[in-house]
């Protein structure tokens, strides 16, 4: 609907005015995700749980959605849409759900760009409430202590590093490869961000090594440093993760989550 003369145009769950989409206040039962696609807050909130409880993904649960909601459901011949979703659909509703919800908390009102792609649309509130979150509401982040931190250095030139527990799968966050640069990255393959690839993407990437990388590689024409690189590649490579994963399914009883000893095996069934 067109504001008239106030050069306003309002939608379902927000209004656009100087190219700004603003949402309205308070959390709606019914939130739109598409052109065409509205789906009720309800569902969206079995798929969020989905997601931290049984680990669904997205495409699970627009799949969960379309064989069990939609099934049999046809639109009229003259629609140009049907009633399936996309794990497209599943990730906005996620994030404005989640972002409305976070900013009601805080009674502030979420605007973002209404031109654009979804993908694009949300990413500056996301890195606002992230960073947000990462300053104010993990108490842990102010913790030290000599169990868990080492120092390397002194003064103002040491070094924190802190001891993390994991299950054996790690799940790394993208970011450049300078110490504490909060540039993001253009692409997440790529190594450095903008500012720092124009000098540092052509460097061997062997700590205190300032030589030139050769063609096509990441190190530079040292025979031990390109050693390191063909480690790196196997070590990413399926065949070197697949015999890793046979060599611990073999073991009877590990005692942690490292593997300690590829001898202690089960005996072949062959035997």
């Amino acid at each position: 609907m067109d504001g008239g003369g106030c050069r306003t145009s309002y939608h379902y769950n927000f209004f656009v005015k100087n190219g700004c989409r603003v949402y309205y206040d308070g959390i709606p039962d019914i939130i739109q995700v598409g052109r065409h696609q509205f789906i009720e807050r309800r569902v969206i909130e079995l798929w969020i749980n989905s997601m931290l409880v049984s680990w669904t993904s997205a495409t699970n649960c627009a799949c969960l959605y379309n064989l069990s909601l939609a099934q049999g459901k046809i639109p009229p011949a003259d629609w140009s849409f049907n009633f399936s979703l996309t794990s497209d659909h599943v990730w906005i509703a996620f994030i404005i759900l989640t972002l409305l919800e976070d900013l009601h908390a805080r009674n502030q009102t979420l605007v973002v760009q209404h031109a654009g792609a979804h993908k694009d649309r949300f990413t500056d509130a996301i890195r606002a409430r992230n960073i947000r979150f990462r300053l104010y509401n993990q108490p842990e982040l102010r913790h030290y202590c000599d169990r868990c931190l080492r120092l390397y250095g002194d003064g103002a030139t040491a070094r924190k590093v802190w001891a993390v527990v994991i299950d054996g799968v790690t799940i790394g966050h993208p970011c450049c490869a300078i110490h504490n640069c909060h540039v993001p990255l253009t692409n997440n393959q790529h190594r450095f961000c903008p500012r720092h690839a124009v000098t540092h993407d052509k460097i061997c990437s062997i700590v205190g090594c300032n030589e030139p990388a050769t063609e096509g590689h990441r190190v530079c024409s040292i025979p031990s440093h390109q050693a390191v690189e063909k480690t790196h590649r196997e070590r990413g490579q399926a065949r070197f993760q697949l015999k890793d994963r046979l060599r611990r399914a073999r073991m009877a009883h590990p005692n942690d989550s490292l593997a300690e000893d590829g001898s202690q095996v089960v005996g072949d069934r062959n035997q």
